[in-house]
C-alpha cells in the first residue's frame, strides 16, 4: 500500500468508503435555480474558513503582508474542494444568465468570463478530476433511434471510491467565516486604513 502525506492541515479526516456510481441526479444539486439555490448556498457555506498562523504555515504558505487576516490575527482560508465547488457552481449559474445575470454591468460580464474561462475556473475543475480520476465504469444504452435526442444515456453499476464528505463538512463547518459577518484586516493596497 503506497502511503502519502500532505501538507493540508485537514488531511487526517480523509477516509474512504465504497459507494455506488450513481447516474441519477440528485433533485437538491440538479435542477432550476429556484429549487436548487439553497442546497449549493448551504454547500459553499463554510467557503472561506478560519486559519490558524501554524495550519498556514503547515499548507506551505509564506506568511506575507499581503495574506488576508481576520481582525482578530487568524487568516482566511479556503479548502480546495471549495474553492471547486465554488467554479462548479459559477459555471451553473452561468447556464441561467436571465436568472442570475439580468442587472449585470458589461464590466461584471467580461470578468466573469474572465474568471470562468480564461482565468482559473474551468482548469481548476479540470485539474482536480483529472488528480483524483475516478476510473469506475459506465455503459452507454441506447434510449431512442439515432435521431433522437437524446439517443443514448449513461448506467452503471459500478461502485466507486468517495471520501467521507461528512467528515470534511463538519470540519470546515466549525472554522467558518459566516459570510458577510467578519472583518478582515486592511491589506498591503490600503495602508491609509491601517
Amino acid at each position: 500500500m503506497l502511503l502519502i502525506t500532505f501538507s493540508a492541515p485537514a488531511s487526517y479526516l480523509l477516509s474512504y468508503q465504497t459507494k455506488p456510481l450513481y447516474f441519477d441526479e440528485d433533485p437538491k444539486f440538479a435542477g432550476l435555480p429556484e429549487d436548487v439555490d439553497e442546497a449549493w448556498e448551504q454547500l459553499l457555506e463554510p467557503i472561506n474558513i478560519r486559519a490558524s498562523k501554524e495550519e498556514i504555515e503547515q499548507s506551505r504558505s509564506k506568511l506575507t503582508d499581503d495574506i488576508v487576516r481576520v481582525v482578530d490575527g487568524d487568516y482566511v482560508a479556503v479548502l480546495s474542494v471549495h474553492h471547486e465547488l465554488h467554479c462548479l457552481d459559477a459555471l451553473r449559474r452561468r447556464i441561467f444568465p436571465e436568472y442570475y445575470n439580468k442587472n449585470q454591468t458589461a464590466q461584471e460580464a467580461e470578468y466573469e468570463i474572465y474568471h470562468l474561462s480564461k482565468s482559473h475556473c474551468v482548469d481548476t475543475i479540470r485539474r482536480s478530476l483529472m488528480c483524483k480520476a475516478d476510473v469506475a465504469m459506465y455503459t452507454a444504452y441506447w434510449i431512442g433511434d439515432h435521431t433522437a435526442i437524446p439517443s443514448k444515456e449513461l448506467r452503471s453499476n459500478s461502485d466507486t471510491v468517495c471520501v467521507d464528505w461528512e467528515a470534511i463538512d463538519g470540519w470546515a463547518r466549525q472554522r467558518l467565516l459566516p459570510k458577510d459577518k467578519y472583518k478582515v484586516r486592511p491589506g498591503p493596497f490600503e495602508k491609509h486604513l491601517g
